[in-house]
């Protein structure tokens, strides 16, 4: 329960003091990046940081979805090669095929997306042959 300021006592002297206590109580060494730099301080100056730490924070895209869904595509044809089973793989290509289709038939701002669903058979082939015989 927060503390009421005693009368008399000014609110920077107040709240120093209570700072202080808790630091003496070790209470900010548990803080997550105790002990760590600070990311990103030696950078330059950017009046955006803030925009770009919550874009990457919340991994929110500022692409048109025409194009988002290509690089969703793309990312998820780089991790099908590191799939062991061919039952993983079509899996893997009929879930990027239902992001296709949404992205095809969804109304949204930006030029429209003109992507083909991915033929199954020969992303199955391709990860054949690149797998270890």
């Amino acid at each position: 329960m927060p503390r009421q300021k005693p009368p008399g006592v000014s609110w920077e002297s107040f709240v120093e003091r209570q700072i202080r206590e808790a630091q003496e109580a070790g209470e900010f060494d548990v803080l997550p990046g105790f002990g760590k730099p600070i990311p990103e301080l030696d950078e330059p100056d950017d009046e955006l940081w803030w925009v770009k730490n919550l874009l990457k924070r919340e991994r929110l895209s500022v692409l048109p979805p025409s194009l988002e869904i290509l690089r969703v595509v793309e990312r998820g044809l780089e991790e099908i090669g590191s799939l062991r089973r061919e039952d993983e793989v079509r899996d893997a290509v009929a879930a990027l095929n239902e992001k296709i289709r949404r992205a095809n038939f969804a109304i949204t701002w930006g030029p429209p997306s003109t992507l083909c669903p991915l033929e199954a058979d020969e992303i199955v082939a391709q990860w054949r042959m690149k797998q270890p015989a």
